[in-house]
């Protein structure tokens, strides 16, 4: 009988801790994955990889066992241009070390005892709508930002090539979301985002369906129509026999 969950863990910035809002990608990751997977949210808003490093001894501790599959999104905050001011560019992380930042989070979570090799998605920072956001903060932040805005698509597009770098460097599965978006959905893509930053729960949409596939493509053994169910199913429980109750020392997928 299967007793165990597979463990998924999403770290990253706020794309991630904002996940299982309504529609959100990670939500909807959970839910294909009923019965099968527990789906771990380690997502902390603002953050940038400089200090993503300084989690991994508290979200991947050491001495604990590996997930099955952690997914990285960072590097929309990294991206938050230089050089205008401490206030605004508080979030940037230079290139390079945006670079060593993602190599030491990748070689730390594959370091970690497994019975099973842990499986590493890594997710490239999606666009900017960089006007979209320069209105929302000036309309919503308190005090009103510098007119002059902190985000750039063109300077987000360098950490989605390095993401790409370092992925092939570490040969480490990833999903390039910032090509997939501005490539495949070149008319749609800017209506995806809520405020130039964040997804809207269409957006979210198009994430999880990227996301999916990408562990299909990559990390076969954990999509959701591979992974075994936790228990037997209902219809497999036969209360008509006498020992219904051996249904429970196999776990089979029910066809149903």
């Amino acid at each position: 009988m299967n007793t165990r969950r597979a463990k998924f863990v999403l770290f990253g910035d706020s794309l991630t801790q904002r996940g299982f809002q309504e529609g959100g990608w990670c939500g909807r990751l959970a839910a294909v994955h009923e019965r099968t997977a527990d789906i771990v949210l380690r997502g902390y808003w603002g953050y940038n990889s400089r200090w993503a490093v300084e989690l991994l001894p508290h979200v991947f501790p050491k001495e604990s066992e590996a997930p099955d599959l952690v997914t990285i999104l960072l590097g929309s905050n990294d991206a938050v241009l230089p050089d205008l001011g401490k206030a605004e560019s508080k979030q940037h992380v230079p290139l390079e070390e945006y670079k060593q930042n993602l190599t030491t989070i990748i070689n730390h979570i594959k370091s970690l005892k497994a019975a099973r090799p842990c499986s590493i998605l890594l997710m490239t920072p999606p666009p900017i709508d960089h006007d979209k956001w320069q209105q929302f903060r000036m309309e919503n932040f308190v005090p009103p930002p510098p007119p002059t805005r902190n985000r750039d698509l063109e300077h987000t597009r360098k950490y989605a090539a390095a993401a790409l770098q370092i992925g092939k460097e570490t040969q480490t599965a990833t999903l390039d979301l910032f090509a997939m978006l501005t490539e495949e959905h070149p008319q749609e893509w800017k209506g995806y985002l809520l405020d130039g930053l964040h997804f809207n729960p269409k957006g979210n949409g198009v994430v999880f369906e990227a996301v999916r596939d990408a562990v299909a493509r990559h990390h076969p053994h954990l999509h959701h129509a591979a992974l075994p169910t936790q228990f037997p199913e209902f219809a497999d429980i036969d209360t008509d026999t006498e020992d219904y109750l051996q249904a429970f020392s196999t776990t089979t997928r029910s066809s149903l």
